[in-house]
């Protein structure tokens, strides 16, 4: 669980105070969902609404509240234009199911078929269309874990009998320590699945960066790492890297120890394709990476990767290699738009 002893000075300062069946202003805590590094989640019931009504209730650490407060942090703004209606900081949203690795590990082979891949793609893709054209901002992480299900209704029944199956529990021995409890699929039919992007705690404006270092270390963009001006094509890689990890369960650029830049543009050349001069000559820190004494360079096409795993029907391979070498494009002038991966040929007829 959140480590709720280290201080916000450090980059924590996780709320203490939360007690199941006590009231946050208007919502009476049910149970918890789970944290991540800005926040922890709860289930909570909205007690101004005359019919019953579940909320997800997402407090903020003090240290994530203190970066909004001064400005470092966009999500405040970002909820203000999703939703207007809009210490520690909170957001009341839907309740939503479990995210795509927790639908992941319930499955035989861990893997979605590319026809249940297409169907996620192309919601995330409205969602970030929606960001970039509507709202102004780049996401920065879009993975996996930020993929949640939208529940089926009817939903209050069905929350109403899983608490029931699953009362609010504490670890023994430890002071204010509530086990998270998030919700189940609730048997969702996978090919009916619909899915909303989360988390804007690292969003940015596209017009001012707040934070110049976005994506985790293994779906960075190259433009990130060798210092060249990025902007809303960062998502576009992730969509990308997400198109791979959902029809193979692994990272395109994983390295088996820990994350080194050379390598990470090494594999992207490898896979890919060479590096284009006219794009090394705009980056401030090609001279830390690229140099002639390269000996262990082993090109590999997506296409091969894809068929080596062995994760899905060989007809499918080169259109799921398309549409990733598109996204993947290493540089950022040619990615596609949001709405030209809508209306690429891969994501027809869904």
């Amino acid at each position: 669980e959140e480590p709720l002893s280290l201080p916000a000075e450090e980059g924590y300062g996780y709320y203490p105070s939360v007690v199941v069946g006590h009231l946050l202003n208007r919502y009476k805590i049910v149970c918890k969902l789970g944290w991540a590094c800005s926040s922890s989640v709860w289930l909570c019931v909205d007690t101004a609404t005359p019919c019953k009504t579940y909320v997800a209730v997402k407090i903020l650490s003090a240290h994530v509240t203190g970066c909004i407060v001064g400005g470092l942090s966009a999500e405040y703004d970002i909820f203000r234009h999703i939703d207007p209606a809009g210490g520690h900081l909170c957001f009341a949203m839907d309740v939503l199911g479990p995210n795509m690795m927790a639908l992941w590990s319930t499955k035989p082979n861990q893997i979605f078929s590319v026809s249940i891949t297409k169907h996620i793609i192309k919601q995330i893709l409205y969602g970030v269309d929606y960001l970039h054209c509507e709202c102004g901002y780049i996401h920065t992480d879009i993975k996996a874990d930020n993929v949640l299900t939208i529940l089926p209704e009817p939903i209050i029944p069905k929350i109403d009998k899983h608490l029931e199956e699953h009362q609010p529990a504490t670890y023994d021995n430890i002071k204010l320590s509530v086990k998270s409890q998030p919700l189940s699929d609730f048997n969702l039919d996978l090919h009916q699945l619909m899915v909303k992007l989360i988390d804007y705690s690292e969003a940015t404006p596209i017009n001012k960066h707040l934070n110049e270092h976005c994506q985790a270390a293994i779906v960075h963009v190259p433009e990130v790492t060798l210092g060249y001006p990025w902007s809303t094509p960062v998502n576009i890689w992730s969509v990308g890297c997400l198109v791979f990890k959902l029809v193979t369960n692994f990272h395109l650029f994983s390295q088996p120890g820990p994350y080194s830049a050379d390598v990470d543009l090494q594999n992207m050349a490898e896979y890919l394709e060479p590096f284009p001069p006219q794009l090394l000559e705009a980056c401030s820190c090609r001279a830390e990476y690229f140099n002639e004494n390269v000996t262990d360079f082993m090109p590999s096409s997506l296409e091969d990767i894809l068929y080596g795993l062995g994760t899905m029907q060989v007809d499918d391979i080169p259109g799921v290699a398309v549409f990733i070498r598109w996204c993947l494009a290493l540089d950022p002038t040619l990615h596609p738009s949001t709405l030209e991966l809508l209306n690429d040929v891969w994501l027809e007829h869904l």
